[in-house]
């Protein structure tokens, strides 16, 4: 009922806003293959005419839709998708035993930094050359995990990590676990905790005995209630050690532009 809600909303805010009418996209799709849809913008809401039609955000992609078939010959029925720039993309979807195409892509990659790798690590490294300003601290098994600050540019919000190893052993890192929790009930009940998956993440390298190391994780930009919290995890290969630095919403809210 709430995705519902949702959906009428945003064709309510499109008709009042004197937007014209939206061409569906013929869309095929299939049992034994999947149907790759790129946007130029991290997806907000998807609205299915039949459950056949089987979607999933690709993992660590938010602009990549992943559509298949869960039974064939179903009857012609509709595809909408939302982006978080305020765009709507109808498509008309059939099945068919072998799409002769299974991937599409309505990205611009030179004006939408998540499409574009290239750009996303460029920005990863201004944003790595900012001056910290928030100094969030957890301190585990002789490790101190910091964050430095956060900033925005181009629809990514950019975290700036620090990894400090005090003792002699050195930390190999597996890697990173990020998700969003409610810190209300995260101390006295099994929470639900929803992955949060980064856009860019800076190349894991190991952390030597008393040295540090600075990394860095884009998300797609975001905003939480002030009873959640996002809990950036890093964890040691094959070792006991795992770090989480939780960050709440007022923390986020401080963001600042990349200089």
């Amino acid at each position: 009922m709430k995705s519902i809600c949702v959906v009428c909303l945003l064709l309510v805010r499109l008709f009042c806003s004197g937007q014209s009418s939206v061409k569906p996209f013929l869309l095929s799709v299939t049992t034994g293959k999947t149907t790759t849809l790129i946007f130029p913008f991290p997806i907000k809401q998807v609205d299915r005419g039949i459950p056949t039609i089987l979607v999933q955000k690709s993992p660590g992609m938010e602009n990549v839709l992943l559509v298949k078939a869960s039974g064939s010959n179903f009857p012609e029925t509709n595809l909408t998708v939302f982006t978080t720039d305020g765009k709507l993309y109808p498509f008309l979807v059939r099945y068919a035993a072998d799409p002769e195409v299974l991937n599409y892509s309505f990205a611009d990659s030179l004006q939408n930094p998540l499409s574009n790798d290239a750009l996303l690590k460029e920005d990863a490294e201004l944003a790595a050359k900012q001056r910290g300003f928030l100094h969030r601290t957890v301190r585990s098994y002789e490790m101190v995990f910091s964050l430095k600050g956060i900033y925005l540019k181009d629809h990514v919000l950019w975290f700036c990590l620090r990894v400090s190893n005090n003792s002699v052993i050195d930390f190999v890192p597996e890697g990173w676990r990020s998700f969003i929790r409610n810190k209300r009930t995260a101390k006295r009940t099994a929470v639900q905790e929803i992955d949060k998956y980064p856009v860019y993440q800076s190349v894991l390298s190991v952390v030597e005995g008393n040295g540090s190391k600075n990394y860095v994780l884009g998300f797609s930009s975001f905003t939480m209630d002030r009873s959640e919290e996002l809990v950036i995890g890093f964890r040691e290969h094959e070792g006991e050690r795992v770090l989480y630095l939780p960050v709440g919403s007022k923390k986020l809210l401080r963001a600042r532009n990349i200089q």
